[in-house]
């Protein structure tokens, strides 16, 4: 059996080996996977979050590490949860590495008082969760799915972006875009509309506590993501009477530019029925377009029962390449 060590992030020869283990077992048999860069996670790791505690642990035999584990502690909300990804080496699989994360992970989490464990797991287009590895290795400790989101993918450049800017007119709302971090001005009324995503987003039966925004956690999660490399791209609607209606939010990753993440789309509640969630779309793309033309893709989580979205998305061309499945343990 593989030796279970813990990962210092500051030790840069530690965390290269945990790395390319965990992006070799995260990119397996996907299309697209939209994995995280080396600096990136580097960065996130060495100045920790507030919000969150991480523990980072390889399985090793003969100098070589076979396995990757990281687990994550929400420190504000849902102080129940310890968040998992998990990936054995490609070449390594089925041979108990996996298991022997998987029990020293849930030793640890449980000496923290952590009682609910969530994982993602992606699975490709073609394959099910009866024949796909990854759903079977959390069935086999447990986890069951509780939310269903698909993964869709927008190929770049977009030739028909004036043609859907004309049929989302959003008559008598008008729009403000900004890149990188919110303008001070609007900082009140975007913290209200995260707290309202937050609150709003499909999970199925996750039961995950809504993250509550206000100015201070955004200012400090637009400075890690400043200081990790990505750019993010936000437009927001408001009504006649300078009510915000809904915001849209993107993100480009600077150390690998051609893959962008579309973030949240939020149309408020009495909005709805205007075209807003195509407009606002729209006009971040444009932005992208002009100001990241190294972009080649747009990635984005859709749920099953979140019909007004999945319209959108179709109208602009993204095309489903997997499913995602949220799962969960409960001790």
């Amino acid at each position: 059996m593989p030796e279970i060590r813990q990962v210092d992030p500051h030790d840069d020869a530690a965390l290269r080996g945990w790395f390319e283990v965990k992006h070799a077992g995260e990119a397996e048999g996907r299309v697209h996977p939209l994995l995280s860069a080396y600096e990136e996670i580097a960065v996130n790791l060495r100045s920790p979050s507030p919000n969150f505690d991480t523990a980072l642990f390889a399985a090793v035999a003969d100098g070589e590490v076979l396995g990757a584990l990281r687990l994550d502690f929400p420190l504000k909300e849902n102080r129940n949860l310890a968040n998992w990804e998990l990936a054995v080496a490609p070449a390594h699989r089925r041979e108990g590495v996996g298991t022997a994360l998987f029990e020293h992970g849930h030793r640890h989490a449980t000496g923290l008082g952590r009682s609910v464990h969530c994982a993602e797991v992606n699975i490709p287009a073609g394959a099910t969760p009866e024949t796909f590895g990854g759903s079977l290795f959390a069935a086999k400790f447990g986890f069951v799915t509780e939310h269903e989101e698909n993964r869709f993918v927008l190929d770049l450049p977009l030739a028909a972006l004036g043609e859907l800017r004309a049929s989302a007119p959003a008559d008598g709302y008008t729009f403000v875009s900004w890149s990188g971090a919110c303008p001070d001005e609007h900082i009140g009324a975007y913290a209200v509309m995260r707290t309202t995503m937050s609150n709003e987003v499909p999970t199925g039966t996750l039961g995950h506590e809504p993250v509550i925004w206000d100015e201070a956690r955004l200012r400090t999660s637009e400075e890690r993501l400043a200081a990790s490399g990505f750019t993010s791209i936000t437009t927001a609607a408001r009504a006649a009477d300078g009510a915000f209606a809904g915001y849209s939010l993107m993100f480009v990753p600077g150390h690998r530019p051609s893959d962008v993440y579309q973030d949240d789309t939020l149309v408020i509640a009495g909005h709805r029925g205007h075209r807003l969630g195509a407009a606002m779309k729209v006009r971040n793309l444009e932005i992208l377009e002009r100001e990241h033309p190294a972009s080649r893709r747009v990635h984005t989580w859709t749920a099953g029962s979140n019909d007004a979205m999945r319209h959108v998305n179709a109208a602009f061309g993204f095309r489903p390449v997997e499913l995602m499945h949220e799962v969960q343990r409960e001790d």
